[in-house]
């Protein structure tokens, strides 16, 4: 039982973050989140990875996993599984 616990922390931790990446003039923010029983840890992804888009950039895409409640993926998304986010544009 507690091997199952260690690694169900270690999942929660690791994928709870946010990142950003910026090579000649353009960036890419990521976030991501584990998402159990419709509680989004460490908080929605979104958010992360706005928290990483530079001041003064022209975001030109976002793409991410489906997290709404209107359809089936997005559904089962917020039920049990990683949410995630990515963000990118130019930073001239």
């Amino acid at each position: 039982m507690n091997i199952r616990c260690l690694i169900v922390a270690t999942v929660i931790f690791l994928t709870g973050c946010a990142g950003l990446h910026e090579e000649s003039g353009r960036f890419t923010a990521t976030g991501a989140s584990v998402n159990i029983l419709f509680v989004q840890i460490p908080k929605d992804p979104m958010v992360l990875a706005q928290s990483k888009v530079p001041q003064d950039a022209t975001v030109t895409n976002v793409n991410g996993s489906p997290n709404d409640w209107r359809s089936v993926l997005g559904f089962l998304h917020r039920l049990i599984g990683i949410g995630w986010v990515q963000v990118g544009g130019n930073t001239k």
